[in-house]
């Protein structure tokens, strides 16, 4: 590993986050986290619901302040949006007057550029995400699955050092899902970026990252924090793995011991 990979892209020291409840005590959600993540490493974050994995995700992007500690990038503190990262939501967020291909250029238009280097490269992202045929479609035209890869095409075109990804693939059917995991790996080795990526999915978490952290129930502390072992690339047939199952199980038994939610089992 070249030293540029083992450094830290991304540095989060002592973060607590609470939320304000009228006349009763605040609601801690965040209770001083402390992590770093390398450069171009893929880190998932999994954790009961309701345990501020979102809202981690929305302080490191600097849509939301945190109540203590502070986020670095690159050693630079976090103080609100800003380039370099970028982020896909569960929900597609496309807008629906917007053609593939315009919604992909959006980000784009805010940038002092051409019109003919922005169209570059929106085709080219369009294409990364495997949508060659769809630039004239509207978000009403496209599957859930389409319109996902859409969101991911509009966050990769600004070209973000850092990528953060909340459930992207929620909302999705199995099926879909799994498709889409197969594309984030594929998208991944080609465009070398450093992932946060949320989910609820323990197998996705395991499937896709270089790392994982498990977060506890409310308020989120850091319970665990896993080396996943497989080499990239990787195949489908990594799930049957003895290793791939004992991480799973682990993962799963520190969640129940969390009081892990429905929605967390093990899959």
């Amino acid at each position: 590993m070249t030293a540029e990979r083992r450094a830290p892209k991304l540095r989060i020291e002592g973060l607590t986050k609470r939320f304000a409840r009228g006349g009763e005590p605040p609601l801690v959600v965040l209770d001083g986290l402390d992590f770093a993540i390398r450069n171009l490493e893929f880190v998932a974050i999994v954790g009961p619901s309701g345990c501020g994995k979102s809202t981690l995700l929305r302080i490191i992007d600097g849509l939301e302040a945190a109540d203590a500690g502070a986020v670095y990038i690159d050693s630079a503190p976090v103080c609100g949006p800003g380039a370099g990262r970028a982020m896909v939501f569960q929900s597609f967020d496309l807008f629906p007057w917007r053609t593939a291909l315009d919604n992909i250029a959006f980000g784009l238009e805010m940038l002092p550029m051409p019109a003919a280097e922005r169209l570059r490269i929106s085709r080219h992202y369009l294409e990364l995400v495997g949508l060659h045929g769809f630039e004239r479609s509207y978000p009403h035209q496209l599957s859930g699955g389409m319109q996902q890869r859409v969101g991911i095409a509009r966050a990769l075109a600004t070209r973000p050092d850092v990528l953060l990804m909340d459930e992207p693939f929620g909302a999705l059917d199995v099926q879909t899902r799994d498709l889409l995991q197969d594309e984030m790996l594929r998208i991944f080795e080609a465009e070398a970026k450093t992932i946060v990526f949320v989910t609820h999915s323990i197998e996705e978490a395991i499937y896709l990252a270089d790392r994982i952290i498990v977060l506890s129930a409310r308020p989120a502390r850091i319970g665990m924090d896993i080396r996943v072992p497989f080499p990239r690339p990787r195949r489908e047939n990594i799930k049957g793995h003895p290793d791939f199952v004992a991480i799973r199980w682990q993962i799963w038994n520190k969640l129940k011991g969390g009081d892990a939610g429905a929605d967390d089992q093990p899959r």
